[in-house]
C-alpha cells in the first residue's frame, strides 16, 4: 500500500484502530472488491517503535497480491477506484462508509475492511441525465444516523438519507435543500444529525459598476484588453486602466439540526411559529384537519 499520500483518516476508539485512505494501487480482478482497490488500510497503534502496525490488509493478502508473473497481471488488472475523500464510521462501530472522488460510495465492515455494499451515484441516480445535472448531484459529504442509515449531501445543497442495503431514499422522494456544500456530523445526544451550510452573498459597493459590467459589449471588452496591453508594454499613465470596484462576498454559516418528524408534529410547529400558509399546505397534502 502507498501511504505516502494520505487523503483522509479517521480514528475508531471502539477497536483502537486508525483507518487511512491513500492513493489506490493497481490490483488484479481477484482483489477488485477489496480494500486494496480503494487504497484503504487499518492500523493498530502500539506503544513502541514504529508505534503502529498494519492489521488489514494482512501480510498474507499483500503476498497474494504481488504473487504471480508480470504477464499474468498485465491481462488481469481491474479498473482503478477513485481516491477516498471522506471516511465515516457508523455509530454502532460496524460499518465504515468511504466517499470516493469518482462519485462512488462504499460500505465496509470493520475492522476487517471487507466490502459490504457499493454504489456509483452516477449510475444509480443520474443515468440518462445530462452532465451538468450529474455534477450537481455529485456527493460532497457522508455521515450516519443513529439507526445506521447513510446521510449524503450533494453539490446542489440537497441532503438525503439512504438505506445501506439498497441505497433507496428513506423518507419519501424529496431531499432537504441547504445553501452551499453542506457538511454533515452526527452526535449521540441528538436524534438526527447536524449540518453546516454556507450562504454566499455578493456585495457590490457600486450598483452603477455592476450595471456597466452586465451591459459591456464585445467592443468594450476588446478595447479594455488593448488598453491593458499597451499599458503593460509602455507603462504610460495615459493608458492606465480604470480600477475595478472591489467585490465583497459575505458568507453566512448556519449550524442546523435535522431530525425526522411526523406531519402532525410539523403541522403544530408551524402553527406555533405563525406559519399559517405552510401549515395549511401541509394539512392539505397529508389530509390533516385544517379547521
Amino acid at each position: 500500500l502507498n501511504i505516502d499520500q494520505i487523503s483522509c483518516a479517521i480514528y475508531n476508539k471502539h477497536f483502537n484502530i486508525l483507518l487511512l485512505a491513500s492513493q489506490p494501487q493497481p490490483t488484479t480482478t481477484y482483489f477488485q472488491d477489496s480494500c486494496f482497490s480503494a487504497g484503504l488500510s487499518a492500523w493498530r497503534m502500539i506503544s513502541e517503535y514504529p508505534f503502529y502496525k498494519m492489521l488489514f490488509p494482512s501480510e498474507e493478502e499483500s503476498k497474494m497480491l504481488h504473487a504471480g508473473g508480470k504477464l499474468w497481471k498485465l491481462f488481469s488488472f481491474s479498473k482503478l477506484q477513485g481516491v477516498a475523500v471522506k471516511l465515516s464510521v457508523s455509530q454502532n462501530n460496524q460499518f465504515l462508509a468511504s466517499l470516493h472522488a469518482c462519485n462512488t460510495i462504499i460500505i465496509w465492515l470493520i475492522p476487517s475492511l471487507r466490502m459490504y455494499r457499493k454504489w456509483c451515484v452516477d449510475e444509480t441516480e443520474a443515468s440518462g441525465q445530462d452532465v451538468a445535472l450529474k455534477v450537481d448531484k455529485a456527493p460532497v459529504d457522508i455521515g450516519w444516523r443513529q439507526d445506521e442509515k447513510l446521510i449524503v449531501s450533494r453539490k446542489d445543497g440537497s441532503i438525503s438519507v439512504h438505506h445501506i442495503e439498497t441505497f433507496e431514499v428513506c423518507y419519501g422522494s424529496g431531499s432537504e435543500l441547504l445553501s452551499g456544500y453542506p457538511r454533515i456530523t452526527s452526535t449521540e445526544h441528538f436524534p438526527g444529525f447536524v449540518t453546516l451550510e454556507c450562504d454566499s452573498i455578493l456585495l457590490s459597493p457600486s450598483p452603477e459598476d455592476s450595471m456597466y459590467e452586465a451591459e459591456k459589449s464585445i467592443f468594450d471588452t476588446s478595447s479594455e484588453m488593448i488598453q491593458n496591453t499597451i499599458y503593460y508594454i509602455t507603462d504610460l499613465e495615459t493608458f492606465q486602466p480604470k480600477k475595478k470596484s472591489v467585490k465583497v462576498i459575505q458568507k453566512v454559516y448556519r449550524m442546523i439540526g435535522v431530525k425526522s418528524t411526523t406531519p402532525e408534529e410539523l403541522f403544530w410547529r408551524k402553527l406555533d411559529s405563525d406559519e399559517y400558509t405552510g401549515a395549511l399546505e401541509l394539512a392539505e397534502e397529508f389530509g390533516l384537519n385544517s379547521d
